[in-house]
């Protein structure tokens, strides 16, 4: 990336959400950063210039030649960042749980605290509560949660549901990016926020819902 690109990268990632849905940039593929945000990014409109919204945003650390600092703290043995480029629109690491509180930090644990002494895949973490034990797993190789911490019953209601949009697309022969475009069209919400991980209980069951009436 140009110290030109890179600059205006910068500062589009310090805009706050609301604005970086507003903030122009050309889509015909030419800039360096419609390459790097991806056809999905920016939307053609009005004299053919594109929009590009929160799809778009990338982890900053991402583009720092400096050491990125671990916290001491936790446990993960490193950051990536070509890892951290591939996560769009990434969440925030929650500070402590939503539903303990202030008073119960947020940790990153390993699967073995969560799944009885059993790990799973190449970057066996999680952000973690002690008290109430809600917890959600990490992107690999990075420190952002896949999704929003859930306790048993919205752990649940996510597996259980996200299983029926599977029988849906598999039932209907979308893609999985089709897939998720039409549920996000069916559920009245941007396809940025269309994350199984990301959705509360009442949202797992309207989404699920619209799968079994689809898959019929």
């Amino acid at each position: 990336m140009n110290t030109e690109s890179r600059a205006e990268f910068e500062a589009f990632i310090s805009l706050p959400p609301h604005e970086k849905e507003i903030s122009r940039f050309p889509d015909d593929g030419s800039s360096e950063l419609a390459g790097l945000y991806g056809p999905a990014a920016c939307a053609g409109g009005d004299n053919e210039v594109g929009f590009v919204n929160q799809a778009a945003a990338i982890d900053p650390r991402a583009f720092h030649h400096s050491k990125i600092e671990l916290d001491p703290t936790h446990e993960l043995p490193f950051i990536s960042r070509k890892a951290l480029k591939r996560v769009k629109n990434p969440l925030p690491a929650p500070e402590h749980c939503r539903y303990c509180g202030p008073r119960w930090s947020a940790f990153i644990g390993h699967h073995e605290e969560v799944y009885n002494g059993r790990s799973y895949g190449d970057w066996p973490y999680v952000y973690l509560c002690e008290n109430c034990g809600a917890y959600v797993g990490l992107h690999p190789f990075t420190d952002i949660p896949l999704g929003t911490m859930a306790d048993e019953g919205l752990r649940r209601a996510r597996k259980n549901n996200k299983q029926r949009f599977n029988l849906m697309m598999k039932a209907s022969g979308m893609k999985r990016g089709e897939a998720y475009e039409w549920l996000a069209g069916a559920m009245g919400i941007p396809v940025v926020e269309c994350h199984w991980a990301w959705f509360e209980i009442e949202q797992c069951e309207k989404a699920g819902k619209l799968c079994s009436e689809r898959g019929k």
